[in-house]
C-alpha cells in the first residue's frame, strides 16, 4: 500500500511499539478529521509489526452504542478468560479486571486498537482511562484514533484525554490532510487538476480517492456527490445490496447480506468497485463518511422496509446485541419491539455503568409509548430521571421525575408515587431548591398510611439528608429510624444502611462530635461489600470532606484518590464531581496549588455541572488567584461563585471575602467581616473554626463570640506561633504555616512566611506580610519572587508559558483552550497577563518576541 506524507507517522507508531514490546506500555491519542486517513495508518502499523498480536474494535455512530462494544470485538480474538466473562455478560468491574489481567506480564505483545473514538459509550472512555492508568509494565500498545473536528473542549474523549495527560505512557499524534504538492502527485495523469482537487477536497485523502475514483474529468460539487457517483454506476443488484449494508450500519457478514437485501448476486460488484471491503467479520464500507452518503440518499419508505427485515433476522440469531435491536425497531417503527429492547438494552448499559447509553434507550422508549398505561410511562419515566441525574443533567431529570409523579397519582399506585416523590425531593434538595423540603414531607405521608416497606425507610432517610446541617439532632433521629423501619420491613438494603450511617455521621460531625470518621468508615465499608456503588460513591465524599474539616489533610486525599477513580469507573458522575471538588481543596491545602488550579479549571468545562459541584471549583481557583494576586482571574471566579453560595443558602463565600480582603489590605472591612459571620447562630463548626482564626489574626477576642472549633483550630488560638507553625508543617499545609509565620510578628519568621508563600507564588500574600514588616519597622525587607518565576527567561508562570509557547505555535485562544484543558474566558485573561508582563500590544508582537527566545 502506498501512501504519500505519513512515513514519519508510521515510524513514530513503530518506536512507540518498540517500547511497548520492551515492557513499557504506550497509549496512543490518534486524531485527524474524517477520512484524513487513520485507519488507512494502522493498516499499514499492522503490515510493519508482524510478530505483534493485534486485535481491534471499533465504537459505532450509526446507532446508540452498545456499552462497551469495542471491547466485545476484541474478546473473542483475545480469547480466553476474556472471552469467557463476555460471553457470560460479566460486570464492568470484572471485565476491567479481567482484561487488565489478559495484558499484563508476562502476556505477548499485543497491539489493541479502539477505533473512532468520538463515538464511544461512556464505559469504553472508562475502559481507556482504566488501562491507561494501570498498563504500565504491560508489553502492550493502545491505540485510540477519532475524529478531532467539532470536537467541543467537553467531548468525552478530550475529557478522558486531559485525565490521562499526566501518564507517562501517554501519546498524541494528530493526522493532518494532504499538502497540495501531494494532490497534485495522486491527480497526474488522471485528467483532472491537482490544484482544483486540492480546493475542493481541502487535502482530506479520502474525499480526493472518491473523487479520483468517479474518473471523469468534470469535478463533482462535493465530496458526497463523488461518492453517489461512483455508487450510480452499480448494477440494481449490488446498489440494492450496498443499501442494505448502509442501513445495517457495521460490518456484516455476507449470507446475512444476502438475506436483507434479498439479492444474491449483488455483494461481488459492490467489493469489485472498492465501496465496500471485506474483512474476516465481514463486509463494510470503506468508510463511515461514504455509508453515510449511501444512507441519506434512501427513501424513507425502503429504508424502513430494510429496518423491519434486518429486525427479523437478527431477532431469529440468538445473541444479537439489545442496543442494535432497538435500534433497528426504531428504523422500522415496531413500537413493541422498540419498548422490548429498549427498555432491556437500558438496563444493559446501567449495569455496565453507562449511564448515557441508558439514558439515550429509556428515552427511545418513551418516545413509543404515547399509548401505554400511565405505570407503564411513569416506570419509564422514572428510570429516564434516575439516569439523567446521574450524569447531571439536572433539569432533565427534574422534568422526567415530575411527569413520573404526576403518572403515579393517576394511576392511584400510592407506593410508587411516595417513592416518586422522595427521589425528586432528594434531587431538588440537593440542587437548593426548597420545594424539596415539601416535596418530602408529602412522600412520607403518602407512605406512612402504607405498611412499613424500603420505600419508607429511604423516605425517612431522605429527611435525614435533609436536616443534615440545619437540624443535625432532627437528622440524627431520621436516620435511626430509616433503619428500623427497614428491620421492621424485613427487608436488606445496604445501600440504605450506608446512606443512613452516612449521614448519622455528618450530622453529628455538624453538632460538634469529633469521633465521627469510624462511622463514615464503616458506611463506606457497607456501601462498597454490598455493591451500593452510589452509596458508597456518598461516602467518599462526605468522608474526605470531613477529614478536611478535621485537618487531616493525608488521609482526605488518599480517600479522594482512591474515591474519584471508583465514581469514575461506575460513571457515578455527580458524585464524581464532588470528589473532584474536594479533591482540589486537599491539593490547595497541601500547597498543590497548580495541580488545583488545573483540576478546577477542567471541571469548571463541564456543561453539566451543577450548581453545588460548580462552587468548589469556583472558589478554590478564585482563592488561590487572589493570593497569587491575579484578580483579573479570581473576581470574575467570586463574582459567580457568590450567585451559587447564595442560592445554596452558603455562608463560605462570606468567610472567603474575609480573606480576600485582607489581601487587599483591607483590614477594617476584612474585622468587620468576620464579625458579621461570628454572630449569625446555627453555621456549621467547619466554618465556625475559621471565623475564629480570622477574628484572632485582625485582633478581635474570640471569647466574646460562641464558636465551635475543632482540635486543630483550637490549638491555632491557644498556643504560641512556633507550634502552631510546626503544627501546620507536620500537617502539610504551608500555606497555613506561613500565615502561623507572619501572626508571629517577629521579623526571622516573617522573613521564612514570605519564602514559603513565594514559593506558592503567592504575591498577594507577600506583599501583605512585606506591608506587617514596613509598618513594625523592620530592615531590608524581603521582595519576594516567586522561584517557578525568577526561573523563566521572560519572567512567566508555567501556566503563562504554556499558553505563551502555544501562541507562538499560531494557535486561537480556543485552540490554547482546549488543548490545554481551560476555559477560552480563562486562556483570554492567561494571554492579557503573557502581553503585560512582555510588555507588548499585540499577539503578533509577541509571537515575533518568542521567535528571538
Amino acid at each position: 500500500m502506498t501512501v504519500l506524507e505519513r512515513e514519519a507517522f508510521l515510524d513514530s507508531l513503530v518506536e512507540y511499539a518498540g517500547e511497548a514490546a520492551a515492557g513499557a506500555s504506550r497509549l496512543v491519542f490518534l486524531a485527524g478529521e474524517a477520512g484524513v486517513g487513520k485507519t488507512t495508518l494502522l493498516e499499514l502499523l499492522r503490515e510493519r509489526l508482524p510478530q505483534a498480536r493485534w486485535v481491534a474494535g471499533a465504537c459505532d455512530g450509526s446507532f446508540t452504542p452498545q456499552p462497551l462494544g469495542p471491547l466485545f470485538d476484541i474478546a473473542p480474538e483475545l480469547g480466553g478468560a476474556i472471552a469467557t466473562a463476555c460471553a457470560e455478560e460479566a460486570s464492568r468491574e470484572r471485565l476491567f479486571r479481567v482484561l487488565l489481567e489478559q495484558l499484563s506480564p508476562p502476556s505477548l505483545f499485543t497491539v489493541m486498537v479502539i477505533e473512532d473514538a468520538h463515538w464511544a459509550d461512556e464505559a469504553t472512555t472508562d475502559l481507556v482511562r482504566f488501562l491507561g492508568r494501570r498498563l504500565r509494565d504491560s508489553p502492550t500498545l493502545l491505540i485510540v484514533s477519532y475524529r478531532d473536528d467539532g470536537l467541543t473542549a467537553t467531548h468525552p474523549v478530550r475529557l478522558t484525554l486531559g485525565d490521562l495527560t499526566p501518564e507517562r505512557s501517554l501519546r498524541r499524534m494528530t493526522l493532518s490532510p494532504l499538502s497540495p504538492a501531494a494532490v497534485n502527485t495522486l491527480a497526474a495523469g488522471t485528467g483532472v487538476s491537482g490544484d482544483e482537487l486540492y480546493a475542493l477536497t481541502g487535502g482530506n485523502p479520502f474525499f480526493v480517492n472518491e473523487v479520483l475514483g468517479v474518473n471523469s474529468p468534470t469535478l463533482p460539487v462535493s465530496a458526497r456527490d463523488a461518492v453517489l457517483a461512483r455508487v450510480a454506476r452499480l448494477s440494481v443488484d449490488a446498489r440494492t445490496t450496498l443499501d442494505a449494508v448502509a442501513v445495517y450500519g457495521s460490518s456484516v457478514e455476507p449470507p446475512l447480506v444476502a438475506v436483507i437485501s434479498e439479492r444474491a448476486d449483488g455483494l461481488d460488484d459492490c467489493l469489485e468497485s472498492g465501496v465496500l471491503v471485506s474483512e474476516p467479520a465481514g463486509v463494510r464500507f470503506r468508510h463511515e463518511l461514504a455509508r453515510l452518503a449511501v444512507e441519506e440518499s434512501i427513501p424513507g419508505h425502503r429504508k424502513r422496509d430494510l429496518h423491519a427485515r434486518i429486525l427479523a433476522e437478527l431477532r431469529a440469531r440468538p445473541g444479537a446485541e439489545l442496543a442494535m435491536l432497538a435500534h433497528h425497531a426504531e428504523g422500522a417503527l415496531d413500537a413493541n419491539a422498540v419498548l422490548d429492547y429498549a427498555v432491556r438494552a437500558g438496563h444493559r448499559a446501567e449495569q455496565m455503568s453507562a449511564h448515557r447509553e441508558a439514558a439515550a434507550q429509556y428515552s427511545r422508549a418513551l418516545r413509543f409509548a404515547t399509548d401505554r398505561p400511565a405505570p407503564e410511562r411513569a416506570e419509564l419515566h422514572d428510570l429516564l430521571a434516575s439516569e439523567l441525574l446521574l450524569i447531571e443533567d439536572w433539569r432533565r431529570s427534574d422534568e422526567e421525575r415530575s411527569r413520573a409523579v404526576e403518572l403515579w397519582r393517576q394511576s392511584g399506585d400510592r407506593l410508587r408515587l411516595g417513592d416518586s416523590l422522595r427521589r425528586l425531593s432528594r434531587a431538588r434538595m440537593r440542587s437548593y431548591d426548597r420545594t424539596g423540603v415539601d416535596l418530602m414531607e408529602e412522600s412520607i405521608s403518602v407512605l406512612e398510611v402504607l405498611p412499613p416497606s424500603r420505600e419508607l425507610a429511604w423516605a425517612y432517610a431522605n429527611k435525614a439528608a435533609s436536616f443534615m446541617y440545619v437540624d443535625p439532632p432532627r437528622s440524627v433521629e431520621a436516620a435511626q429510624f430509616a433503619r428500623k423501619v427497614l428491620e421492621t420491613a424485613g427487608v436488606d438494603d445496604p445501600a440504605l444502611v450506608s446512606d443512613t450511617l452516612n449521614t448519622e455521621a455528618c450530622s453529628l460531625s455538624a453538632m460538634g462530635e469529633l469521633d465521627v470518621v469510624p462511622m463514615l468508615e464503616e458506611a463506606l465499608r457497607v456501601g462498597l461489600e454490598g455493591n451500593a456503588f452510589e452509596a458508597a460513591s456518598r461516602c467518599y465524599t462526605n468522608l474526605v470532606a470531613t477529614l478536611i474539616n478535621f485537618n487531616r489533610v493525608d488521609d482526605a486525599r488518599r480517600y479522594a484518590e482512591e474515591g474519584v477513580p471508583f465514581c469514575d469507573e461506575h460513571e457515578l458522575t455527580m458524585y464524581m464531581h464532588c470528589l473532584a471538588g474536594a479533591h482540589m481543596v486537599v491539593l490547595e491545602k497541601l500547597g498543590r496549588w497548580d495541580e488545583a488550579l488545573e483540576l478546577a479549571e477542567r471541571e469548571l468545562l463541564k456543561p453539566t455541572l451543577s450548581p453545588f459541584n460548580r462552587a468548589t471549583p469556583l472558589m478554590t481557583a478564585a482563592m488561590i488567584y487572589a493570593r497569587r494576586g491575579d484578580r483579573k482571574l479570581a473576581d470574575p471566579m467570586i463574582a459567580e461563585a457568590i450567585v451559587v453560595m447564595n442560592d445554596m443558602g452558603c455562608n463560605e463565600e462570606n468567610l472567603r471575602h474575609i480573606e480576600f480582603s485582607w489581601l487587599e489590605g483591607e483590614v477594617d472591612d476584612a474585622r468587620t467581616r468576620a464579625i458579621a459571620l461570628a454572630r449569625i447562630p446555627g453555621l456549621p463548626a467547619e466554618l465556625t473554626a475559621e471565623i475564629a482564626v480570622w477574628l484572632k489574626r485582625l485582633g478581635e477576642s474570640v471569647d466574646d463570640y460562641e464558636l465551635m472549633v475543632d482540635p486543630v483550630r483550637q490549638r491555632q488560638l491557644d498556643e504560641p506561633w512556633p507550634q502552631v507553625a510546626a503544627m501546620w508543617a507536620e500537617i502539610g499545609s504551608p500555606y497555613e504555616q506561613a500565615l502561623a509565620l507572619s501572626d508571629s510578628g517577629e521579623e526571622e519568621p516573617m522573613r521564612e512566611a514570605i519564602a514559603i508563600l513565594d514559593g506558592l507564588g503567592a504575591t498577594a500574600a507577600v506583599n501583605v506580610v512585606r506591608a506587617e514588616m514596613r509598618r513594625r519597622g523592620f530592615a531590608s525587607i524581603p521582595r519576594g519572587v516567586r522561584s517557578a518565576t525568577r526561573e523563566d527567561s521572560l519572567g512567566l508562570t508555567r501556566r503563562q508559558r504554556e499558553v505563551f509557547d502555544l501562541m507562538a505555535e499560531g494557535l486561537t485562544n480556543a485552540e490554547i483552550g482546549a488543548r490545554l484543558f481551560l476555559s477560552e474566558r480563562t486562556v483570554d485573561h492567561h494571554v492579557g497577563s503573557v502581553l503585560a508582563k512582555l510588555g507588548v500590544d499585540s499577539r503578533r508582537e509577541a509571537v515575533r518576541l518568542a521567535a528571538t527566545t
